[in-house]
């Protein structure tokens, strides 16, 4: 998983997971009730982005290039504002318009198949108030 990635890195490279974060998101504060701009970015890149994973790329070092995919695509749509954490969640709302599609998409599929659980819509509602 992206947590477990950040900190073999941050082990690998001799700093905290915290501080990786903070370089990530450039410090910005993202409240437990909002969905996180990093995550969305990785997923979206995930499914859209330029490169896909190679099959020889440890997971820490894929964190790393989607850190600087994410970092460089900031950095060119927003000029001298990418380090402003609010022009960041602007410049990415279509972005997390797009990951909650998907994860709607996701919870339909499964009340579907009749694998749905209560405690899924339930987790949905708590970190996607943004």
């Amino acid at each position: 998983t992206f947590r477990n990635g950040i900190k073999a890195l941050a082990a690998r490279i001799g700093k905290s997971p915290d501080t990786l974060y903070a370089l990530i998101d450039e410090g910005a504060k993202i409240s437990r009730r909002t969905v996180s701009l990093w995550g969305v970015f990785e997923a979206w890149y995930a499914s859209e982005g330029n490169f896909k994973k190679p099959k020889t790329t440890s997971a820490q070092d894929w964190a790393v290039i989607v850190a600087d995919e994410y970092q460089e695509y900031c950095k060119q749509e927003l000029n001298e504002r990418w380090e402003d954490p609010m022009e960041r969640a602007k410049l990415l709302q279509p972005m997390v318009k797009w990951y909650k599609e998907r994860y709607d998409d996701f919870v339909n599929e499964k009340k579907v198949d009749g694998t749905f659980h209560k405690i899924i819509a339930k987790m949905r509602d708590e970190f996607m108030h943004s």
